[in-house]
């Protein structure tokens, strides 16, 4: 995620993703070096990340899925 304007993003959370996955997928696990929190259940990933980004500053998150079956 990039932060493209031109002022610190921060907020409760700065930032949110939410994926549903296809059938026969399920989320493992997650791995940032930044705040992320993630729920990982019911076939659908939540993440928030819980710190600010500066301005044309970054956030990466991995999130691993296994393929069931």
């Amino acid at each position: 995620m990039r932060n493209v304007g031109t002022e610190t993003a921060d907020g409760n959370p700065t930032a949110r993703i939410t994926d549903n996955l296809p059938e026969g997928f399920t989320a493992v696990d997650y791995v940032s070096d930044d705040a992320w929190e993630c729920d990982l259940g019911d076939g659908k990933v939540n993440c928030d990340l819980t710190q600010p980004i500066e301005a044309g500053g970054a956030s990466n998150l991995t999130v691993r899925v296994r393929v069931d079956g």
